[in-house]
């Protein structure tokens, strides 16, 4: 078996930002977590601002 190229660790890494950074009303698509991704304090904040 031989080792993985290079290449292929480099465009399994790259990223492709989608034009705007907000999908609208439609759901995050799964091509799209770099815009999503890190976001889980801020999401905390809101459900528990919304608990109270």
């Amino acid at each position: 078996m031989s080792a993985p190229d290079i290449d292929d660790f480099d465009d399994m890494f790259t990223v492709e930002l989608p034009s705007r950074p907000y999908p609208g009303l439609r759901p995050f698509e799964k091509s799209e977590w770099t815009i999503f991704f890190g976001r889980e304090r801020m999401s905390d904040a809101v459900v528990t601002r919304l608990l109270k």
